[in-house]
């Protein structure tokens, strides 16, 4: 229903009930019980309510715990909801675990079954890298989880991998860097034909082409993902894709569409929550309200963009979005809004 069907609202009315009488009645979970909260968690993250999934995960994971795709999944959503600090701890938890278990299983064996579940904590691990705006690192785990997937024929997975690069270098302003990327990740989508896939990678092109100025392209990859995104539910993806446009229509000198697809943003982001996507929206009507000289209103929306993508702090901010938003304030003559610091260093 997740992943085939892409029906996570239907999941999610099979599943609570299950859930809530699950936890009226045990203290322990059983292996099975333990699937069904997992799987629950995953279909409030697909289906945009990843504070949702994020509660269903703290009741899973302990101290100890080692398993990587519930770790990982754990990440994804605190990561959406802009709690970087612990999305770091959760994907490095991931990543560290199996590697020791494919270390071990190499000195015994001579080669390990693990290797999968290590390329996909590497991209997790390596997608939180990213965020926080350690991209040489991340694309490090980004291309070695690549490389893994690729000799392992995983189309889905080594698709998945070139759109988080193709992410990665338009975070650095790289968009010919990110085309190669963004094309690979459309053609092995269609391999497996995965809408979900599909969505993700047509957002890429479309952001590629739209930092290229290559406009015909960009309007039409953004609304084939936009389109496809609320067919689904995708609600990530769609907020994506309607902050691209924006841009585009704001470009392109249409300030009243660009400001019509930004309204369509907030009450969505502020469900999720999205702090990410929204500080990136944010970003965006700064740029309108700029260049229409309305530069109180300007300043309004870049202070909060910066607020949203300053999450646990420096360096558990959103990288990308922190840096738009001082720019703008800079630009605009006014100071960084004071926000609680975090002297804690990335080891």
């Amino acid at each position: 229903m997740l992943f085939k069907l892409s029906a996570a609202r239907q999941a999610i009315e099979i599943l609570e009930p299950l859930i809530q009488d699950i936890n009226s009645q045990e203290k322990t979970l059983s292996w099975n019980n333990y699937e069904l909260f997992n799987c629950l968690g995953i279909a409030y993250i697909a289906n945009g309510e990843p504070s949702k999934g994020c509660k269903v995960y703290k009741q899973l994971i302990t101290s100890d715990s080692t398993d990587v795709n519930l770790l990982c999944n754990y990440s994804a959503a605190l990561r959406q909801c802009g709690h970087l600090k612990e999305a770091f701890s959760s994907s490095f938890r991931a990543f560290e675990s199996c590697s020791d278990i494919v270390e071990n299983n190499k000195k015994l064996f001579g080669s390990s079954p693990y290797d999968e579940d290590l390329a996909v904590s590497m991209r997790w691990y390596g997608l939180t890298l990213a965020t926080i705006g350690e991209y040489n690192t991340a694309e490090k785990y980004l291309t070695e989880a690549l490389s893994i997937f690729i000799e392992l024929e995983n189309k889905k997975y080594e698709g998945s991998i070139n759109a988080l690069l193709a992410q990665l270098f338009l975070w650095q302003f790289k968009p010919t860097e990110a085309h190669d990327y963004a094309t690979a990740a459309w053609q092995l989508a269609n391999i497996k034909s995965d809408v979900r896939d599909l969505i993700r990678a047509a957002n890429h092109q479309g952001k590629v082409a739209l930092a290229l100025e290559n406009y015909p392209n960009a309007s039409e990859r953004l609304h084939y993902a936009l389109i496809s995104a609320r067919s689904i539910n995708y609600t990530e993806e769609e907020l994506i894709a309607l902050t691209a446009l924006a841009d585009l229509a704001r470009q392109q000198g249409n300030p009243i569409e660009a400001r019509e697809h930004l309204d369509d943003i907030r009450e969505y982001a502020e469900r999720g929550p999205y702090p990410l996507f929204h500080a990136d929206a944010l970003n965006v009507l700064c740029q309108i309200e700029r260049d229409a000289g309305n530069n109180s209103a300007a300043i309004e929306a870049a202070t909060q963009a910066y607020r949203l993508a300053w999450c646990d702090g420096p360096p558990y901010a959103y990288h990308y979005g922190l840096e738009n938003a001082k720019k703008h304030l800079r630009e605009l003559g006014v100071p960084e809004p004071e926000m609680p610091l975090n002297r804690e260093k990335i080891t």
